[in-house]
């Protein structure tokens, strides 16, 4: 295991600290977690006017922060950092373009395998509203979206996907909410509820309404957070 970590502390407009650590006192707001070399990967809100302190050759050093995400990533390091707005619309951009799209030409084609999964699953999200903190519905939620883009078989949209769903992750950590978990299990229901009738463009309205709700969360928790939050220069949450 490496004696040291990477921590970036990083601000809308600079990165503040790029160091070496041996150790880093993060304030989340269920207390301090302590963060070494080889930490498991971890994401967390920051307490806001909390402080986090970290040892670099031999001295302790400290640093006030106003809100935030600490991301543990591995092999790579500690990361302090406001959710980035702008990169979380242009990501969902791609989702909704791609999924929605997706469902045009899924739906023709879904077979009973296909239906089988979709209705195991949606049962599944069901027995798991409100239960562990969110962790097993969103896993659901993933493998709904994933039964789908692997039904559709084109590997590259899967992976763009992908790709755009990570850049939303950290975002995540806010859409784990009892009233968003009804939400989004209302708005796969009609998703499946299309594809059953075989209807493209009623399946392709319920995927694009499912992503625009999820986004419209985001913007409006931007507006409550404008500390956790970066929002591109002259934009409020509302626009």
């Amino acid at each position: 295991m490496a004696d040291t970590l990477l921590l970036q502390l990083v601000s809308p407009e600079r990165r503040l600290v790029e160091e070496q650590v041996t150790e880093v006192q993060v304030p989340a707001l269920d207390g301090f977690i302590g963060v070494l070399p080889g930490h498991a990967p971890l994401l967390s809100e920051l307490k806001p006017g909390g402080v986090l302190s970290y040892h670099a050759d031999g001295q302790e050093k400290v640093i006030a922060v106003y809100g935030g995400f600490v991301e543990v990533l591995p092999q790579r390091g500690t990361r302090v950092a406001r959710i980035d707005l702008a990169d979380c619309r242009q990501a969902m951009f791609i989702r909704r373009a791609l999924e929605a799209e997706a469902m045009r030409t899924i739906v023709p084609r879904a077979d009973a395998a296909l239906l089988a999964a979709l209705d195991r699953n949606l049962r599944e999200q069901g027995a798991a509203l409100g239960s562990d903190h969110g962790g097993r519905f969103h896993e659901l939620d993933l493998e709904l979206h994933e039964l789908l883009l692997d039904f559709l078989g084109y590997e590259r949209v899967r992976h763009a996907v992908e790709a755009a769903r990570a850049s939303l992750d950290r975002a995540r950590l806010f859409m784990c909410t009892p009233t968003r978990q009804l939400s989004t299990f209302a708005e796969h229901q009609a998703i499946f509820a299309a594809l059953k009738r075989r209807d493209p463009l009623a399946a392709v309205q319920a995927m694009e309404s499912h992503l625009d709700a999820v986004m419209n969360e985001l913007v409006d928790f931007a507006g409550r957070n404008p500390d956790a939050v970066a929002q591109p220069a002259g934009e409020t949450a509302a626009a």
